[in-house]
């Protein structure tokens, strides 16, 4: 840090090494309080250090063994590991997440994120029923936060794309996720798969009246009217029944008036 101050490298390092001595000091002053345990394991989690948060959670469910939360910790220390290993070293933290998650279900019948969470878990494992039954029911979920839209379409398309090779049923998702009224990742990771989609078609065939129609309504949702206008106008040309198309063009042109 003397020597380079501004390497964002070595900053992420230090902050993760102080922010590790905070969760040990705070672990010394009360170990056998919940809410430390919980947030301290969380902490762990997030600073990389699953195996220990692990441990800690699990210590935390010999006092509480019916907290959602705490398995959700837990599922999600898998959820981490698994992205460290090689596929074929997956097993058994898949097999160790699902546990958890289903016992977090279980204890807690509209818990969003475990639900996600597990959908993604039963795709890992190959169980594709499974894992779209949760999909689906995570997307029919009412209440969910505003990022929690984006959130849930994202992930659904994500699977419908990957495993179902199902670009037309993607789309549809990503799509969906695009009615969140807040600017989230997830939103934005929306409008980036829909672009590489409507770009991969018109490389293919540059006549593709529904490709333009979806980089007109990513531009849309950037705020990049002319380019939205422009994308609109060629999706009609080869597309001139799409009523979708030409009422967002109607609007956009009435916009800049």
């Amino acid at each position: 840090m003397e020597l380079n101050p501004e390497d964002a490298h070595i900053l992420v390092l230090k902050q993760r090494d102080e922010g590790i001595k905070l969760i040990e000091k705070a672990l010394t002053l009360d170990l056998d309080e919940p809410y430390v345990t919980r947030y301290a394991a969380k902490g762990l989690r997030n600073t990389g250090c699953e195996d220990e948060s692990i441990k800690l959670l699990k210590r935390a469910l010999e006092n509480l063994p019916n907290s959602a939360f705490l398995h959700h910790q837990i599922g999600l220390c898998y959820r981490n590991k698994i992205f460290k290993l090689q596929p074929w070293q997956r097993r058994s933290c898949i097999e160790m997440g699902i546990q958890h998650l289903e016992k977090a279900l279980e204890l807690k019948h509209f818990f969003f994120d475990a639900q996600l969470e597990l959908a993604k878990m039963y795709a890992w494992s190959k169980d594709f029923q499974k894992a779209e039954e949760l999909f689906q029911k995570a997307c029919e979920m009412q209440n969910t936060c505003e990022e929690d839209i984006a959130m849930k379409h994202r992930n659904y398309g994500d699977f419908l794309f990957k495993y179902k090779q199902s670009e037309v049923l993607a789309i549809k998702q990503y799509k969906a996720g695009l009615s969140c009224t807040k600017e989230t990742q997830d939103k934005e990771r929306c409008l980036q798969r829909l672009e590489r989609i409507a770009e991969r078609r018109i490389h293919w065939y540059p006549k593709d009246g529904e490709a333009y129609g979806l980089l007109g309504l990513v531009h849309q949702h950037r705020k990049q009217e002319m380019l939205a206008i422009e994308s609109f106008e060629k999706s009609l040309l080869y597309d001139p029944g799409n009523e979708d198309y030409l009422s967002a063009l109607c609007e956009l042109r009435l916009k800049l008036e």
